[in-house]
């Protein structure tokens, strides 16, 4: 990673990004709301604001629409205003989106799900990559589903999925879902190779693995071939924090985590010093760590990179999920004392 690109169209695209995220006050007010009235007027603050007057568990697949509808075009203004190399930033960012939807398509095949309305397919429009997960939507059978894996070259995916069907055991496809997305991306970033891009992509990864390795952990599965995996061969965490989620040393994986810059944000979280804790503070903490990337990638390299537009790009992302997420547990009725403890770090945003 030699280079930086810098170009000045991006300057204006990032800073508009930016000013459009959810501000700390207006995220917890979206997340505290006590009603469904309530949570819309706070919606109206934002540039969410929906046509809705009311929500209702039939009414809210269309309010998930229109969410995910402004999303989209500030996502398609991006994709735009981008040239190049810099378009590959707003790709990066639907990778997670894809795997959301192979996540929901794998589930549905194996478990004997019906998966209408389950997927988030118009963001995937942007970048033009829908039809990759809608051939894979298409699969009648977990052989099926192997095979049209495998023609897309979802290579360790394909694989792992096979080995599971094969073997009857599926308990980890998860895991396996995970590290193959961190290996689209480690491959993705690495094509471009840009450092800007490599600085903020390389702490999603990590955040990606380290959950890997607590679930694995907590899972009661082997953890340490994905040790080798993420510190020996891509090299997106060091071997003493993989090492420390082994052993199960918390000084170890605190010091770890200290090597990020969104590390503090994560400790500050920790309620116990358990693996739990640790997996339950990075789960919580999430669109504080995404916030943290964008704000020092920024720093180290300006808004005319790759990486700052990446890098907000991904918050864009973050916000819509969280209000799809705080509407969807006023719905289900979820006691505000468990929602004020998912939401607390959000005190925190940048």
């Amino acid at each position: 990673m030699s280079s930086v690109l810098r170009s000045p169209s991006l300057g204006p695209l990032v800073r508009g990004i930016k000013v459009s995220l959810l501000t700390p006050e207006k995220a917890l007010g979206l997340a505290h709301s006590r009603s469904v009235d309530e949570y819309l007027n706070n919606l109206r603050n934002t540039q969410y604001a929906v046509s809705m007057t009311t929500i209702d568990v039939d009414s809210f697949p269309k309010f998930r629409s229109e969410v995910v509808s402004v999303y989209v075009k500030k996502l398609q203004h991006a994709w735009n205003m981008a040239s190049g190399k810099a378009r590959r930033a707003v790709e990066l960012c639907l990778t997670p989106v894809e795997y959301d939807n192979l996540r929901t398509i794998i589930h549905g095949v194996l478990l004997n799900r019906d998966i209408t309305g389950k997927l988030l397919l118009e963001p995937l429009d942007v970048a033009r990559k829908r039809h990759r997960v809608a051939y894979v939507a298409g699969a009648s059978s977990a052989d099926d589903l192997v095979e049209r894996l495998r023609a897309l070259a979802y290579g360790h995916l394909s694989e792992t999925l096979r080995q599971a069907v094969a073997s009857g055991d599926v308990s980890k496809i998860d895991i396996d879902i995970d590290v193959d997305m961190i290996l689209h991306m480690y491959k993705l970033v690495n094509d471009v190779g840009d450092k800007s891009l490599w600085y903020a992509a390389e702490n999603v990864m990590a955040y990606y693995s380290i959950l890997v390795l607590l679930r694995s952990k907590l899972w009661g599965l082997s953890v340490e071939p994905y040790v080798r995996l993420f510190a020996e061969k891509l090299g997106l965490i060091s071997p003493r924090l993989g090492q420390g989620i082994v052993d199960e040393n918390m000084d170890e994986l605190s010091s770890g985590l200290l090597g990020y810059p969104w590390g503090n944000d994560v400790l500050r979280h920790v309620d116990k010093a358990t693996l739990e804790g640790f997996a339950n503070a990075l789960d919580n903490t999430s669109p504080v760590i995404y916030r943290s990337i964008a704000y020092s990638t920024l720093v180290k390299y300006g808004e005319f990179s790759i990486g700052s537009l990446y890098a907000y790009l991904e918050n864009l992302r973050i916000d819509m999920k969280l209000i799809i997420q705080s509407a969807s547990m006023i719905l289900e009725g979820v006691p505000m004392e468990e929602a004020t403890k998912i939401f607390r770090p959000l005190s925190a945003l940048k």
